[in-house]
């Protein structure tokens, strides 16, 4: 029985030893809490400050956005317009190929031309001197038709 005794002593020591624990624990705890709270007003202070410098990087970033969003459009129209601008050179290009086609066949064309020129000078001259022998012709029958 003794030793039932001080079993129950010790154990009752020892809920005396954890509840004085606990209530140095509770004491820091509170004397934290206290030490935190006079910080607070600080910590509110700096934090307003803090969202005042956040709100204006916010619109900063938010002026950056859309500017970024007008360079992006009009990129995009450049990109359009680069675009208008290679499809209007290849058909240039396409009609400056057909052109100088052309021009060969107007150069050939034009060759032919002089060619059948020159001949019909060549029989123009021919039938000149033909029309003005048989205008001699003509003049010496009459002449003898005449004088007959």
């Amino acid at each position: 029985m003794a030793l039932l005794s001080r079993m129950k002593i010790r154990t009752k020591l020892a809920s005396m030893v954890i509840l004085a624990a606990l209530t140095v624990l509770a004491i820091v705890a509170v004397s934290v809490w206290l030490s935190r709270t006079r910080m607070l007003e600080d910590r509110i202070t700096q934090m307003h400050t803090a969202v005042g410098a956040i709100d204006g990087i916010t619109s900063t970033i938010e002026e950056v956005s859309a500017i970024a969003a007008t360079i992006g459009s009009a990129i995009e129209e450049q990109g359009a317009a680069t675009a208008e601008i290679a499809r209007n050179v290849t058909q240039a290009a396409q009609a400056t190929r057909e052109v100088t086609a052309n021009i060969g066949g107007v150069s050939t064309a034009a060759n032919e031309t002089g060619g059948a020129a020159g001949h019909v000078l060549s029989a123009a001259t021919n039938l000149s001197k033909q029309a003005e022998q048989l205008a001699a012709e003509v003049n010496t029958f009459l002449a003898g038709v005449r004088a007959a």
